[in-house]
């Protein structure tokens, strides 16, 4: 949804552009490189918008260093996580992942699978 309206917010502002440009007798030359330039910052826009969240999910069962590590490699077997941490401490996993491709609650179904029970919708940080 945000990277839709960006991108629909910098279409508006390139037509407006051209439509200055072209007024104002531009040459094509100049006209080529505004596009580039404007095709540039589009892709660096569009990255910034990835879809990437980061959640922790408040877990049961991660009492021993071999648990937290355990916990920690049941997301990131998961296609579209892009980190996992496990904490002991206080039976936390820290999840960031891209949320085009993976959602929370199927996180949320392979911890509670491999036996490290989450019964509450995650924390979204940052």
């Amino acid at each position: 949804m945000v990277k839709d309206n960006a991108v629909a917010a910098g279409q508006e502002f390139w037509n407006k552009k051209v439509q200055n440009l072209t007024k104002k007798g531009m040459d094509r030359k100049t006209l080529t490189h505004c596009v580039i330039t404007a095709a540039l910052v589009a892709v660096s826009v569009c990255d910034t918008f990835a879809a990437e969240r980061k959640v922790r999910f408040q877990s049961q069962g991660i009492t021993c260093i071999s648990m937290e590590s355990e916990a920690s490699a049941i997301p990131r077997r998961l296609p579209g996580v892009i980190s996992s941490e496990a904490n002991m401490v206080d039976n936390t996993v820290t999840v960031v992942f891209d949320d085009e491709k993976i959602s929370a609650t199927a996180i949320r179904d392979a911890l509670t699978r491999e036996g490290f029970p989450v019964n509450e919708e995650p924390k979204t940080l940052e």
